[in-house]
């Protein structure tokens, strides 16, 4: 019985799964229109912390604490083929600190965080059923700090969520990602210091076709 059972499941899952790729496949043989896109975007992200490196105090366990913020952005792509796309990305984040936590004791801090990253991301997408279409994704690329010391780091990220097709050139996407970068060397209230910046992301885009 367990093994019927066992059988039938899978044999549900398979039948979805053909009968979710027949009809996304039938759309997109429908008509599509352009491999090239532009798309924009918009996300929240939540509070966040980050480990400070005080040059002049390097035994001490110093915490920023990070309001809550927003991120706004944008990008040119391609479609290599169904599935897969490429992209050129740029966002904007604002970041102000609310409390430097030094050895577990907060204290009120001003210091502004302003973020322009330059991205270079891989998509892929798995059609499901017709309109709806999970994706995954990943990046590499530049963060640049536009404030005092214009300090750059490297920057990564990876992201998952759904892409909703309006028609067969437009697209809404609804998802999470992962951003991170390495150290940047100087902080501009504080002085000599090294920290990273890592944030929780979720974002909603609008994609359109050509």
């Amino acid at each position: 019985m367990k093994g019927f059972i066992q059988v039938l499941f899978c044999s549900i899952i398979l039948l979805f799964t053909t009968t979710g790729n027949s009809s996304a496949n039938q759309y997109d043989r429908d008509k599509k229109e352009g491999k090239r896109y532009i798309s924009i975007m918009a996300g929240y992200i939540p509070s966040f912390d980050t480990d400070i490196d005080f040059s002049a105090f390097p035994n001490d366990e110093d915490v920023f604490n990070f309001d809550s913020t927003y991120t706004v952005g944008g990008s040119i792509g391609y479609y290599l083929g169904e599935n897969l796309r490429l992209e050129g990305e740029l966002t904007y984040r604002k970041s102000e600190v609310d409390t430097l936590t030094t050895n577990g004791v907060p204290q009120d801090w001003d210091e502004e965080i302003t973020l322009w990253n330059w991205m270079f991301n891989a998509y892929y997408t798995y059609p499901m059923h017709k309109k709806v279409s999970p994706y995954i994704g990943g990046g590499l690329g530049i963060s640049h700090d536009s404030g005092l010391n214009g300090e750059k780091a490297y920057a990564y990220q990876g992201m998952l969520g759904v892409d909703f097709d309006i028609d067969y050139s437009s697209a809404i996407s609804v998802g999470y990602r992962y951003f991170g970068t390495g150290e940047f060397e100087r902080l501009r209230v504080s002085g000599v210091g090294t920290f990273n910046v890592k944030q929780n992301i979720f974002e909603a885009s609008y994609r359109i076709k050509f």
